[in-house]
């Protein structure tokens, strides 16, 4: 592994994220009590899907909003960064996308590929 060669120092500041196969995190993901979900925007559309941002977090009890399902991000109500419970997102996305599985689809949205990050026209904005 790369972080066992670096020089003492080197390896100070490794996320795990980086480090680790997307598919291995997304597993633990899957099965952390009090995951949640939240994105950029209400997943309603084929464009929804492909330009949304999304982030996780693990939430504490008290700073749970409601009982996390009064936000759906497959709802067109959706207020966008507000946090859904993850498991309820992976039990809601085959109803509301089809061509994939919820953790594919997540894997696909994380893990960078050589032509977004090398594409000739790729810039510092994006």
């Amino acid at each position: 592994m790369v972080a066992e060669r670096m020089p003492k120092g080197g390896h100070l500041h490794i996320h795990f994220n980086t480090n680790l196969p997307a598919d291995f995190l997304l597993q633990i993901a899957a099965t952390t009590p009090r995951m949640f979900i939240n994105s950029s925007t209400p997943l309603l559309s084929d464009e929804d899907y492909r330009k949304c941002r999304i982030q996780f977090l693990v939430r504490s009890v008290q700073t749970e909003e409601g009982d996390g399902t009064s936000w759906d991000v497959f709802s067109p109500g959706y207020e966008p960064g507000r946090w859904m419970r993850f498991d309820l997102f992976l039990s809601k996305f085959h109803d509301h996308w089809y061509s994939t599985s919820a953790l594919q689809w997540l894997e696909e949205k994380i893990v960078f590929h050589e032509e977004e990050v090398h594409g000739m026209l790729q810039t510092a904005k994006g």
